[in-house]
């Protein structure tokens, strides 16, 4: 029986998995599961996405132009960091924030442009062994961000979240439902 490669998940945080665009005192707040999540059903129907990608082998990992710090904070308070893949590097939770893309310099000389192609082929997909963009998919609110990732990471399934007013902004079932049939493709 041939060994499976591994995959990789990305998702964008504010409006894909939190269903705003996050700050430090909504992180810290008790108004975060409804505020920040839309509600208790959507946070455990977001832990069920993001266990059944696990169980199906699939790495997670978060990109986002937000601070580390208000994502990860946000993401352990509401008990989602357990999905989220661990670099083999440090052995700590695979997320990044606009701190990371601030950080990076190339010859001396900052970055200019935030594109997260760049963060997820350079970064993520390095810590969690991943080789090749077609075993990665990505999920982000930002349609630039999508069409970044589809010009510069080739064969990468990019997931436009879009906002629809009869429903919470950021990811619902049916995106589940995709990035699920997507997990299960070969």
């Amino acid at each position: 029986m041939a060994m499976m490669k591994k995959r990789l998940a990305v998702f964008d945080f504010d409006l894909t998995i939190a269903s705003c665009e996050m700050s430090i005192f909504l992180a810290s707040s008790s108004a975060l599961v409804d505020h920040g999540f839309g509600g208790k059903d959507r946070l455990k129907m977001l832990a069920q996405c993001f266990e059944d990608v696990r169980r199906k082998g699939v790495e997670i990992a978060v990109v986002s132009y937000n601070s580390k710090d208000v994502v990860a904070k946000a993401l352990r308070m509401t008990n989602l960091m357990q999905y989220v893949s661990k670099g083999n590097d440090n052995n700590r939770p695979v997320v990044l924030g606009y701190e990371w893309f601030d950080e990076n310099v190339r010859g001396g000389q900052k970055i200019p442009r935030y594109e997260k192609s760049r963060a997820i082929r350079e970064h993520v997909m390095p810590k969690l062994g991943i080789q090749d963009a077609a075993r990665v998919c990505f999920l982000d609110d930002s349609e630039p961000n999508i069409k970044d990732v589809r010009a510069n990471l080739p064969g990468c399934f990019a997931l436009l979240i879009k906002e629809d007013a009869r429903t919470v902004p950021g990811l619902t079932r049916a995106h589940c439902d995709m990035i699920l049939e997507w997990c299960s493709a070969e």
